[in-house]
């Protein structure tokens, strides 16, 4: 992947930009891209708008190889799992509270639908001693939430009160 410095447009908003780098440093993008020394010099492999164009040019390229419905398997875990942080921000929660939200989800499933809630993992990023986890839990194999964490019990956790919230339960 080649970018020169001028490369980024304002097509996007700042907002956007940072979190599609964030995206591309998920990816670990900025290790991939070819740059001038100059680029480098001035910390190009970390340049927020570099690697927004950079996460920009994977989608496309992988949309070119396959199809629209491909990319959105892809990139819908990535965005939910964004605006479910920014609905719902994770500081404010304890731990406690999330034991509580993930029991409160199962008894919830349990009386409306008859059946346990069923978590999956949608998606893994960092290196194994720092891993991020994304999971999201389904009842009746509908998706109520997403939710990220260091390890699984924690993003199911999340994924349970994101559900709740969602539920307009908590």
């Amino acid at each position: 992947m080649f970018l020169s410095e001028n490369s980024h447009t304002n097509h996007i908003s700042h907002h956007d930009e940072k979190q599609l780098a964030k995206f591309a440093v998920q990816f670990n993008l900025g290790e991939l891209l070819r740059l001038g020394k100059g680029a480098i010099r001035d910390g190009g492999r970390t340049n927020p708008a570099l690697l927004s164009d950079a996460f920009e040019a994977y989608i496309g390229a992988y949309y070119l190889d396959t199809n629209i419905d491909a990319v959105r398997d892809f990139i819908y875990p990535l965005f939910s799992a964004v605006v479910n942080e920014i609905i719902f921000p994770q500081a404010e929660t304890t731990p406690q509270t999330l034991i509580d939200c993930k029991n409160r989800f199962q008894q919830w499933a349990l009386a409306k639908h008859g059946e346990n809630p069923k978590y999956y993992v949608v998606g893994e990023s960092g290196p194994d001693h720092a891993k991020e986890f994304r999971t999201e839990v389904r009842v009746t194999d509908k998706v109520y939430g997403y939710g990220k964490g260091r390890r699984k019990q924690d993003a199911e956790k999340r994924a349970a009160e994101v559900a709740l919230q969602k539920l307009g339960l908590l």
